[in-house]
């Protein structure tokens, strides 16, 4: 009975290491989705700040300004596109590691009753 028990919680510890395993790879992912987050609201600081000084120096050129406006604009557009994309993913990594922290947990809890 004992040797069996013993390779229950053996059979147990090793599906809990894979999951710790799992979680510690969505972290991974997760953090990588943050950085890259961070990467594009940092394009978009600078997006913004390039758009005003364009605008500063194009006083009196409305032609060449409403150009530039407009590329910048599409530019904006898709940045705020990937934005939203990426706080997708962000939003359904966040899900997912919610989700494999409550197996976790309710395996721990398992684990810790047997």
């Amino acid at each position: 009975d004992l040797v069996e028990k013993v390779g229950d919680l053996s059979d147990e510890n090793a599906k809990l290491a894979m999951k710790c395993q799992r979680l510690e790879e969505n972290e991974a992912q997760h953090k990588e989705e943050l950085a890259q987050l961070e990467c594009v609201k940092e394009e978009c600081e600078v997006l913004h700040q390039s758009m005003e000084e364009a605008m500063e120096m194009a006083t009196g050129m409305s032609d060449g300004m409403a150009k530039m406006v407009k590329n910048h604009k599409s530019s904006v557009q898709d940045y705020q596109r990937r934005m939203v994309e990426l706080n997708a993913k962000l939003l359904s990594a966040n899900l997912a590691q919610k989700r494999t922290d409550a197996k976790l947990e309710e395996a721990n809890a398992q684990l810790i009753k047997a």
